[in-house]
């Protein structure tokens, strides 16, 4: 039971950090509803960071869906955790040196104020050096702890479920493997 209430800590405490930057986002909207398209630049170029490679993005939307693909690099688990745990997976080391721009691990939650729910689609490498496809809905519409922990739950299984037979033999860079919409 202790483990137990070990997850419902965590989960509450990722829960309230999520309401409290989307409310303190949703404060400042007019001066920040373009940030969303700015933070997923910065995104796709900060995966290949430290690579000779060069990201490309597409954009395409309509009446009903924006959708940001770009060719980086692809997810790590860090990565993964990071986006559904709101935690940054871009902190240094002690004496680390990067050349990525995103500190923080704020600038995806602008995305949230287009949408409250973003489907992120993309290859994750595990610390094993498989890759798997994967596709999840984040939903981040919730005032209370109450309505978002079940919906940060729900996002982990989502994952966990999309990732079944999903291995493949390798990333090929050249594709629009990630996506946000």
């Amino acid at each position: 039971s202790i483990e137990d209430g070990r997850k419902e800590d965590g989960n509450r405490s990722i829960a309230d950090k999520i309401i409290k930057r989307l409310h303190d986002l949703e404060m400042t909207v007019q001066s920040n509803f373009g940030r969303w398209a700015w933070e997923l630049l910065q995104n796709a170029k900060d995966s290949v960071a430290d690579t000779d490679r060069k990201v490309s993005v597409l954009i395409t939307f309509d009446n009903t869906k924006i959708e940001f693909r770009h060719n980086g690099n692809h997810f790590t688990e860090k990565d993964i955790r990071g986006l559904i745990n709101q935690i940054s997976s871009k902190e240094l080391e002690e004496g680390e040196v990067s050349t990525r721009t995103g500190k923080f691990g704020t600038g995806f939650l602008t995305t949230h104020l287009l949408s409250k729910v973003v489907t992120i689609e993309g290859i994750v490498e595990t610390k094993t050096g498989q890759f798997f496809k994967f596709n999840f809905p984040l939903d981040r519409d919730g005032k209370t702890t109450t309505v978002l922990i079940p919906k940060i739950e729900n996002a982990w299984g989502q994952f966990h479920i999309s990732t079944e037979n999903s291995e493949i033999d390798s990333y090929n860079h050249k594709l629009f493997n990630t996506s946000f919409s």
